[in-house]
């Protein structure tokens, strides 16, 4: 289901799925898959990297790039990559994300 123009989950399966795929085989985080508790908004033709704040078995955007980014990755839990042919994610989607452990 669509709400306000975001898929819960794309299909893609373009090069930003491929270096996902490659990081995630090398990255020394757990992943989960956790729903959201807002939509997350991305630029398509961009990976986002979002930081997030796992609460209550969800995960809670806190922001994705900017001059935030150093302060409010001091604060995530965890952080997930938006997919490049991607709006985002409706709030209530079942995302990856890997943790700070």
């Amino acid at each position: 289901n669509a709400e306000d123009g975001i898929r819960e989950r794309s299909p893609s399966r373009g090069l930003g799925d491929v270096y996902k795929r490659q990081l995630h085989e090398q990255w020394p985080y757990r992943s989960v898959r956790l729903p959201l508790a807002e939509k997350i908004a991305s630029q398509l033709g961009r990976i986002e990297y979002v930081r997030l704040r796992i609460e209550k078995d969800k995960a809670f955007p806190i922001a994705s790039g900017g001059a935030s980014i150093l302060s409010s990755t001091t604060r995530a839990d965890a952080f997930l990559l938006t997919d490049e042919a991607s709006e985002g994610f409706a709030s209530g989607a079942e995302v990856e994300v890997w943790l700070y452990e």
